[in-house]
């Protein structure tokens, strides 16, 4: 593979961890599941401290159903997230781009 190829390839996987990255950052957890969507987390007889300690949320208000349970991951955009990650894509594919057809400073190739 060229010299210049492989300076593309790094710039696009930049790229690409950089876009992965911002979008890995809008989750967020919720302890308000509904009863009959619970998946349990705990065992018998667990304290709401031991539930806590697993990463897991406690509630014994309903009978019937896991008190211990998994959090719930919902997505929260964060704001105006996603036109700088479209921007910054832009930027740097051009720039790869741009590098790809005038080369990078210093290139001997």
């Amino acid at each position: 593979m060229a010299p210049m190829q492989n300076k593309v390839i790094c710039v696009l996987v930049l790229v690409s961890m950089l876009a992965l990255g911002t979008l890995a950052q809008a989750q967020s957890e919720t302890c308000e599941v509904d009863p009959d969507e619970r998946q349990n987390c705990g065992f018998p007889g667990i304290t709401a401290s031991q539930c806590t300690s697993r990463g897991c949320c406690f509630n014994d208000v309903v009978r019937g159903v896991p008190w211990c349970f998994h959090p719930k991951t919902i997505d929260v955009p964060p704001e105006e997230s996603w036109p700088q990650v479209v921007m910054q894509w832009g930027s740097l594919s051009q720039a790869a781009f741009s590098a790809r057809k005038v080369g990078f400073p210093h290139d001997t190739s």
